[in-house]
């Protein structure tokens, strides 16, 4: 199946859940060209908590299961668009995305991986 993880997590309220960086930025202070650290706002994205998590590999019992997690965490991570996962991947991602995620946010991982499963 292929599953597109650039998706941004919505809220209770169907609104895109937002999350604050920092970047430095050069700015003009009081004349003179400085570095200044600077707050933005992007969208939260199912890709950086799903490959987050799998990075973790907090449930991971034996080296199969790490290198599993960490394979799947850089292929989510770095995708730019849909990637192809297999049905035991997506199990994979459901195991661990369940111990670690909120009730919302595992909803919207499970909705995206069976939607993408149905459109096979």
């Amino acid at each position: 199946m292929k599953v597109n993880f650039k998706q941004p997590f919505k809220n209770y309220d169907g609104t895109n859940i937002k999350e604050t960086f920092e970047v430095v930025e050069k700015q003009n202070v009081d004349g003179e060209i400085k570095d200044v650290v600077v707050q933005k706002e992007r969208d939260k994205l199912i890709s950086s908590m799903v490959s987050s998590i799998l990075f973790i590999g907090k449930d991971c019992t034996n080296a199969e299961d790490k290198m599993k997690a960490f394979d799947l965490s850089q292929r989510i991570y770095k995708a730019t668009s849909k990637i192809e996962i297999s049905t035991e991947e997506a199990s994979f991602i459901k195991k661990h995305a369940s111990e670690a995620m909120i009730a919302g946010a595992y909803a919207q991982v499970v909705n995206l991986l069976e939607n993408n499963t149905k459109e096979e």
